[in-house]
């Protein structure tokens, strides 16, 4: 017969948490997210006349698999100058970095850019999107399937 005293002791107890921790801890671990890669896109500037516009971002996926990225309430860049994207992709982890280049002084204001992303599969995707310029950040998940649609403001970050 098995002596059962054991299960009784300190020692069994301590034995039995240190055991709990380290599958809590192997759990815990996160999964490889693969390399990152790096993209850099160019969004087409424009003025729609609505210069009172909250900052925002709309995304809308498309059937090719592209997905439309249109940043509403960009201030200070005239027509003449851009809005670049530099794009983190690792895993399904998308982080975009807004840096705006003003233009010349002689174009009026544009208050949209609109750029096309092409480096994403028919996934889920975590977006972060930063605008360091006026300190803001926005973040959703993009299902990337034809006819998707979401918006999001730029809070304070």
């Amino acid at each position: 017969m098995i002596d059962t005293a054991f299960f009784h002791t300190t020692e069994f107890f301590v034995i039995a948490t240190v055991v709990a921790a380290l599958v809590v801890g192997f759990m815990a671990i996160p999964t490889k997210r693969g390399e990152a890669r790096q993209f850099f896109v160019e969004a087409s500037v424009i003025a729609t006349g609505d210069d009172q516009a909250a900052p925002s971002i709309e995304v809308e996926c498309r059937d090719d698999g592209s997905v439309t990225l249109i940043r509403r309430g960009v201030q200070g860049v005239r027509t003449s100058g851009m809005v670049n994207l530099a794009i983190t992709l690792i895993g399904f982890d998308l982080t975009i970095n807004e840096r705006l280049v003003e233009g010349s002084t002689w174009d009026g204001m544009a208050d949209t850019a609109m750029a096309t992303l092409d480096m994403m599969g028919a996934e889920r995707y975590h977006v972060v999107y930063k605008s360091e310029s006026i300190s803001r950040i926005a973040t959703l998940t993009i299902n990337n399937h034809p006819g998707f649609r979401a918006s999001r403001p730029l809070l304070l970050s």
